[in-house]
């Protein structure tokens, strides 16, 4: 096993434990009330509970490769412990307790968008949180206490993956850069809402006319269009990212696709957003798939929807949760799928 494939399973392991352990409140101010709650970046109600269809469980992407989905119930799906009771209810009421075909779409979008920055920015937060406690164990010489939580380290991987020159002190400091920009946008954010501001962020609302077997929440920087060209220089950290804000809401008898992003990042999004404007329906949710097979780890699907897929089709899909390169990803953009490959 490559130090890059243990690097992964080290990861995918923090992932799950700081599900459980690391808690905050984004807002970080002096009147937080209700204690930290696990609050759903994906709600509950009106989406998750629609594809579980009352069965109480959905199904994501799984971590470990010969099963590729898993079973989750709707109350511990898309979870993240990043606000109190009070500023997740006072930031998120207005969509939560209802259909979005009923509420006021400009001000709706404008708060998904928001939920889905603030997974963005706790995932980032936590994660370097995690890291910083393993390189403290490995800094003060506890390499049993590693060993014992990672078996399939010895002493010479430690050194290589946690020692002071490895790739994922590299990595760390990457995403404190990252962790930077996140909190500026998030403080934008804040102030937009605060003046009611919701124009300042735009969305394409792409209206499917049936109910989809799936929900996603996902926040990225397009690296590509579909025509192969550039948007965002992912390897430039000093350049700030232009990103999309993408929300897949089933409904009963139609389904919504926000592409969201804001307003003065327009100019440098425009080739990308285009290809969502005057395209058949079956092109834009072609296109609205691609997203999210490159894109949204942070997506659930229904058991039937699961069941319909073949082993060749599952196999396509794990790919790119898996392991998707830079070549890859623009050769995806560009060419169709499958044609039997249609998730919605």
């Amino acid at each position: 096993m490559d130090d890059f494939k243990k690097i992964l399973i080290l990861q995918n392991w923090l992932k799950k434990e700081l599900t459980k352990t690391f808690e905050t409140c984004l807002v970080n101010s002096s009147d937080c009330a209700g204690g930290i709650i696990a609050a759903h970046s994906v709600q509950k109600s009106n989406v998750l509970e629609k594809i579980a269809k009352g069965t109480g469980h959905v199904f994501r992407f799984s971590h470990n490769e010969e099963t590729q989905f898993e079973r989750i119930g709707i109350n511990n799906a898309s979870v993240f412990k990043g606000y109190c009771s009070k500023h997740d209810n006072n930031l998120f009421e207005y969509i939560d307790n209802n259909e979005f075909e009923n509420l006021q779409s400009e001000r709706a979008s404008f708060l998904y968008a928001l939920r889905t920055l603030s997974r963005e920015l706790y995932a980032k937060i936590s994660m370097i949180h995690s890291h910083e406690k393993l390189f403290d164990l490995f800094d003060s010489g506890k390499l049993e206490d590693l060993k014992k939580q990672f078996p399939f380290l010895n002493d010479s991987d430690l050194e290589r993956i946690l020692g002071k020159d490895s790739i994922l002190r590299g990595m760390v400091e990457g995403n404190r850069l990252g962790k930077i920009e996140l909190e500026t946008t998030y403080n934008y954010f804040l102030e937009m809402l605060n003046k009611k501001q919701y124009h300042r962020v735009r969305t394409k609302v792409i209206t499917i006319p049936k109910r989809v077997n799936l929900a996603a929440a996902s926040m990225f920087a397009p690296e590509f269009d579909f025509n192969g060209n550039r948007v965002n220089q992912l390897g430039r950290l000093e350049v700030k990212l232009k990103s999309i804000f993408l929300t897949i809401i089933p409904g009963v008898n139609q389904s919504f696709v926000l592409i969201s992003y804001m307003k003065k990042e327009e100019a440098y999004l425009e080739n990308f957003l285009a290809a969502f404007d005057q395209s058949s329906l079956d092109l834009t949710c072609e296109r609205i798939q691609k997203c999210l097979l490159i894109h949204c780890e942070n997506s659930f699907y229904s058991e039937e929807l699961i069941d319909l897929l073949n082993k060749k089709q599952k196999d396509f899909l794990y790919s790119f949760f898996r392991d998707s390169t830079v070549g890859d990803i623009k050769d995806f953009y560009i060419k169709k799928l499958p044609q039997d490959l249609n998730l919605f």
